[in-house]
């Protein structure tokens, strides 16, 4: 099935302007041009998914195109994946950690019942 640009960022829930910002970056494929429109096709919706579904996981624009310029071969693709995976798994946890240490703090602030926060001993 062929979609205009308006047809296909209506179908992935985003802008006209986001799918044309993802083409000029190399992160999906530059669509064909018929009478001058973009048209996109269905294997165009599932590339995109895998750009968002990356985005979502807090892969940059750069570790996308990566991926992006791997996915023509499979086993290419799934090592990239496997290996930026457990730099990200590594990531986040340390994010949750961090945020972890954060929460318990507040949860001490919130507790003190300190009319100073200069002299707080949760701080």
């Amino acid at each position: 099935m062929r979609y205009s640009i308006g047809q296909f960022a209506e179908i992935l829930g985003v802008s006209a302007s986001t799918v044309r910002y993802y083409e000029s970056e190399g992160l999906i494929p530059t669509a064909e041009r018929r009478h001058g429109c973009r048209v996109y096709y269905n294997q165009d919706v599932d590339i995109f998914r895998l750009v968002q579904a990356a985005r979502n996981l807090g892969y940059s624009i750069s570790e996308i195109k990566h991926l992006a310029d791997a996915r023509k071969d499979q086993s290419i693709l799934k090592r990239a994946i496997t290996e930026t995976a457990g730099d990200k798994y590594n990531l986040v946890t340390k994010k949750i950690e961090k945020l972890q240490l954060q929460k318990k703090a507040f949860e001490q602030i919130r507790a003190c019942g300190c009319d100073n926060i200069l002299t707080c001993q949760a701080l």
